[in-house]
C-alpha cells in the first residue's frame, strides 16, 4: 500500500513598469532664502547598552571571572564541565543568583557559603561524584528544582529541609533500596528515581502529599505497595522497565493522566485500567499482554501503545476513543482491524506492522482526515 501526496506550487510574477513624463520647459527659480536652523537641546547618546533584566535572565554567566567581576548582577551562572573538583566559598557573593549548573564536573562536595543564596531556585549537580545529597542545599528558602542524576548516591537523607523543593531527580544512582522516612518535602511535585537499582517502592514517598509525577523506570520492582494507592495527586506514573508481573486493581483509583509499564513481565492489566476516565497516554508495549478488553473506554485517550505484545485482536470498541491521535499495535497476532477504527477522526499515527494481517478496513481508514503515518507491513514467514 502506497500513500502519496500530490503538490503541485504555482509561482507567478508580476513586473510594473512605468514610463516618464514629457518633458515640461525649464522655468528660471527665484532663489529660497536661507532660514536658519533651530537650536536643538544636546542629547546624550550613551556608547553601549547594557543587557535589559530580561536579557540578563535568559544569558547566563559562563566563567567564574566575569561572575566575580559583577557578581550582584549574575542570575544564571552556568560552570559545566570544568573538571572542578571544588566550588569556591566566594559563591556567597552572588547574592541575586537564581539558576547554577555545575554539571559534568568532579565535585564531592559543595561548601557552607552555598546557604547564602537566599534567591537560588535551580541546582544542577547531574555527572558528579556527590555520594549523598548535599545537606547545605536543604535549608535554602527558595530552591525549586535538584538534579543530581549520574553521581554515585548510596544514601540519601531529606527528612529535614527542602521547604520550596518541587523537582527532585535522584536518577541513574546507586542507591539499592531506601528505607525510613527519606522524602519529608513538604510541596515536591516530581521524583524521579530511575535506574537507582530498587526492588521496592521506598515507603518515605508516603510523606509526599502533593506528588504528581513519579518515575520508578528502570528497576528491579516485582509489586507495588498498596499505600500507594492511596496518593490522590499522582497524575503521572511510570513503571518501565521493572519486574511487574501484574498490576494490582487499585492502580485505577490514582488520577492517572500518563501511565507507562512497558518492558515488564505483565501476561495481563485490570480490565478496568481500559476504562480510566482522565488516563491521556498508556504504554504497555514490551510485555506478554494478549487481549484487549471489549470495554475499553478511555474519552480523553490521545496515545496508546501495546507494541511487542501476543494480541490477537482489537475490539470495536477502540472507535469509541474519539481523541485517539496514536495508535500504536507493532509486532503483535493481529489479523485485522475492526472498521469501528475509522472512527477515530484525529488520528495522526497508526502502526500495525509486523502482525499477520489478512485484511484491513480501506474504506474506513481511508475517511480518517488526519492520519499521516501508516505501517502495515506484515511480519516475515
Amino acid at each position: 500500500m502506497k500513500i502519496a501526496t500530490t503538490m503541485i506550487a504555482l509561482c507567478c510574477c508580476m513586473v510594473l513598469m512605468s514610463g516618464q513624463g514629457s518633458s515640461q520647459p525649464a522655468q528660471t527659480r527665484k532663489p529660497t532664502p536661507t532660514v536658519p536652523a533651530p537650536t536643538v537641546p544636546p542629547t546624550t547618546v550613551p556608547q553601549s547598552s547594557p543587557l535589559s533584566p530580561t536579557d540578563v535572565k535568559k544569558t547566563p554567566v559562563k566563567s567564574w571571572e566575569e561572575a566575580m567581576a559583577n557578581p550582584e548582577k549574575v542570575i544564571r551562572l552556568d560552570l559545566s564541565r570544568r573538571m572542578m573538583e571544588q566550588l569556591s566559598p566566594d559563591i556567597v557573593k552572588l547574592v541575586n543568583l537564581e539558576e547554577l549548573s555545575l554539571t559534568g564536573n568532579k565535585l564531592m562536595a559543595l561548601p557552607k557559603e552555598i546557604s547564602g543564596l537566599k534567591k537560588l531556585r535551580t541546582i544542577d549537580l547531574t555527572g558528579n561524584l556527590f555520594e549523598e545529597v548535599p545537606s547545605v542545599l536543604a535549608a535554602l528558602p527558595a530552591l525549586e528544582t535538584l538534579k543530581l542524576t549520574r553521581n554515585r548516591l548510596t544514601r540519601i537523607d531529606m527528612t529535614v529541609g527542602w521547604p520550596a523543593l518541587k523537582v527532585c531527580d535522584l536518577s541513574l544512582n546507586p542507591l539499592r533500596d531506601i528505607r525510613g522516612r527519606v522524602f519529608a518535602m513538604p510541596v515536591c511535585k516530581e521524583l524521579d528515581l530511575e535506574g537507582t537499582r530498587l526492588t521496592k517502592v521506598p515507603e518515605g514517598i508516603k510523606g509526599l502529599k502533593v506528588l504528581e509525577v513519579l518515575s520508578l523506570a528502570k528497576n528491579a520492582i516485582d509489586t507495588l505497595p498498596e499505600w500507594l494507592g492511596d496518593m490522590q495527586t499522582i497524575t503521572s506514573l511510570d513503571l518501565d522497565d521493572n519486574a511487574l508481573t501484574e498490576l494490582p486493581t487499585w492502580i485505577v483509583s490514582l488520577p492517572l493522566q500518563t501511565l507507562e509499564a512497558q518492558k515488564n513481565n505483565l501476561t495481563s492489566v485490570p480490565a478496568t485500567l481500559y476504562t480510566l476516565p482522565t488516563i491521556e497516554t498508556l504504554k504497555l508495549s514490551s510485555n506478554e499482554l494478549k487481549e484487549v478488553p471489549a470495554q475499553m473506554n478511555m474519552p480523553e485517550l490521545k496515545n496508546l501503545e501495546l507494541d511487542d505484545n501476543k494480541i490477537t485482536s482489537i475490539p470495536p470498541t477502540i472507535g469509541n476513543q474519539r481523541k485517539l491521535e496514536r495508535l500504536r499495535l507493532k509486532n503483535n497476532l493481529l489479523t485485522t482491524l475492526p472498521k469501528e477504527i475509522g472512527n477515530c477522526s484525529v488520528l495522526t499515527v497508526l502502526d500495525v506492522s509486523g502482525n499477520k494481517l489478512e485484511s484491513l478496513p480501506i474504506k474506513e481508514l481511508a475517511t480518517i482526515p488526519t492520519l499521516k503515518t501508516l505501517s502495515i507491513a506484515n511480519k516475515r514467514k
